[in-house]
């Protein structure tokens, strides 16, 4: 009896290491998060519309701005379902969505290293820079 109760409790947390691993790699986004709490908030602001390109989260700037890939609070998660990408904040309320025009605070990372990204970012490095560290987001203008 017990080895049916070890080995389904070795199921199940095999089942939900797989899980947590394919949401934190996501099969059709590459999810970017800070690998500390957010401390502070820088001051900078910059603006565009939340795209998935190639896979990988960036603010697409609305005019002559850089394009960033963006770096999540660790507390945030994402869903993904169908071609919608939805960002998740603390207790899982929506903060934005692919499409959605944003406000994003936050500060300007420009290019990593890979000993860096390694040491500060949770996510595959295949989404290259210049990075956002994310602080704050306002959707300005919602994708219906």
């Amino acid at each position: 009896m017990r080895r049916g109760l070890l080995l389904g409790a070795v199921s199940i947390g095999t089942l939900l290491a797989a899980c947590t691993n394919a949401a934190e790699r996501g099969d059709s986004v590459h999810f970017l998060r800070w690998r500390t709490p957010t401390e502070g908030v820088e001051l900078a602001l910059t603006e565009g519309t939340l795209v998935l390109e190639a896979s990988c989260l960036r603010l697409q700037p609305r005019s002559g701005g850089t394009d960033y890939a963006l770096i999540w609070p660790l507390e945030f998660g994402f869903k993904a379902e169908g071609n919608t990408v939805t960002i998740l904040g603390v207790g899982g309320q929506r903060v934005a969505k692919v499409g959605d025009v944003l406000e994003v605070g936050g500060g300007d990372y420009g290019e990593l290293t890979a000993e860096e990204f390694e040491r500060f970012v949770i996510g595959s490095p295949r989404c290259g820079g210049p990075y956002w560290r994310v602080g704050g987001v306002e959707v300005t203008a919602s994708k219906p």
